[in-house]
């Protein structure tokens, strides 16, 4: 209280500091929320005077726009209960830290570790055992209003208040929604698997590999997940990378740097294709800049924008293509669409929005319409497309391979040897 209001500051940054405040407040916020259900619950304490059938109506046209409005403002990049979801996550920590507004005495902080790995287990669902007390609460408080609920329609009988159906649904709506987040994070956080020291952040680049056109799939800045052929890295025992990152303008900024390679695995499906991993030595420390601006800055606003855009997760892959009798490489698929890199002279004017025969690998044949050409390096275009494939079904090995990839690396970090 006393830092957000110091006469050094002026009235708007009093405002935004007050702002910050109340969000550091939001578990009070949320043990009084959950008390509201164990009062309306178990002692009929109800917290509006009407609650009838006009009232879940207004209620439910307000909490909709409420949630499209939050929708819209995020640019879709999150879950409408996303928020819910963070606040259990810090619901602890912000909770502890409360205590220095009514006392001076310094409070123990642990800085969040840095450069180390999360295999995830109890140890990291323990950090939520607030909240999973909050959701345990709230289970029960649904449970015993639907028991007494029907034990006093059916039998005469009941232990708690008598609620209305329309209280019994709002409170069910409201405690198995907490319910269901809560689970999920903890089941998410049981399960999460970080292994790496360092974030990779999933990228989609264009990369060449000994001068071999490639894709990188996850960066940071000190290494990188490059899906390659064996020919590529079969060129020269020193392997050299080349990364096309952009600026903040969105002008391509080239990086090049030496591999190590850590890992190296085939691409099920394909013959040539391997995805390789390994720490990178960049050239100079304005390529290592670039890296890391792509990473923390450029690949945010890039999610942002091509959230609405795709439906449906892409495979990376780097197979011979044939588009409208040209040569081509693919090199992401799915069941409705692909990406390609042809030669710009290849390509000549075909149009957006042609639908033109396709084939990959030799073995995936189908028809595409072209939605986006976009120029790359020296004198290569990227072709996007929806695609109505003959044998969608074949398409599954790439899916399939992506699952036994990250249940093997489940069970490593496990200790077992799958």
């Amino acid at each position: 209280m006393r830092l957000p209001w110091r006469k050094e500051l002026g009235i708007l940054e009093r405002i935004s500091n007050t702002g910050g405040l109340l969000y550091y407040l939001s578990p009070f916020q949320k043990l009084i929320y959950s008390g509201n259900l164990v009062a309306v619950v178990f002692f009929g304490v109800l917290p509006v005077g009407y609650v009838g059938g006009w009232f879940i109506v207004f209620w439910g046209i307000a909490s909709f726009t409420n949630i499209l409005a939050v929708t819209a403002l995020e640019r879709g990049t999150t879950s409408p209960v996303e928020g819910v979801r963070n606040l259990f996550l810090a619901f602890e920590a912000y909770f502890r830290a409360t205590s220095v507004l009514w006392t001076k005495a310094k409070v123990p902080f642990l800085v969040t570790p840095k450069n180390e790995v999360d295999l995830g287990g109890w140890a990291s669902v323990r950090q939520m055992r607030f909240a999973l007390l909050i959701g345990g609460v709230s289970l029960l408080s649904v449970i015993n209003i639907w028991i007494s609920y029907f034990s006093f329609h059916y039998f005469n009988w009941r232990y708690l208040a008598p609620h209305s159906i329309s209280t019994v649904l709002i409170i069910s709506f409201f405690g198995l929604m907490e319910v269901t987040i809560i689970s999920r994070a903890a089941w998410s956080m049981y399960h999460r698997s970080q292994e790496r020291t360092l974030w990779r952040f999933p990228v989609r680049l264009e990369t060449y590999v000994n001068g071999v056109l490639s894709q990188c799939v996850d960066l940071h800045q000190n290494g990188a997940g490059i899906i390659t052929t064996e020919k590529a890295l079969a060129v020269n025992p020193n392997i050299y990378v080349k990364i096309a990152c952009r600026d903040l303008s969105g002008n391509v900024v080239w990086v090049g740097g030496q591999l190590r390679v850590r890992s190296k695995k085939p691409i099920e499906g394909t013959q040539e294709s391997v995805r390789v991993g390994g720490r990178i030595t960049w050239d100079s420390d304005e390529a290592k800049t670039a890296v890391i601006m792509q990473c923390y800055v450029v690949e945010q606003y890039v999610a942002r924008q091509h959230f609405w855009l795709r439906h449906e997760k892409r495979r990376v892959v780097l197979l011979p293509a044939h588009i409208d009798g040209i040569d081509a490489e693919c090199v992401d698929v799915s069941t409705s669409g692909a990406s390609f890199v042809a030669s710009a002279a290849d390509w000549g004017k075909r149009q957006i929005g042609i639908r033109i025969p396709i084939s990959v690998d030799d073995r995936f044949i189908g028809t595409a319409e072209i939605r986006n050409v976009t120029a790359t390096s020296g004198e290569m275009m990227r072709i996007g497309a929806a695609v109505m494939w003959q044998n969608p079904y074949m398409l599954k090995i790439f899916s399939d391979s992506e699952k036994r990839d990250l249940k093997t690396r489940k069970a490593i970090a496990g200790g077992i040897n799958p």
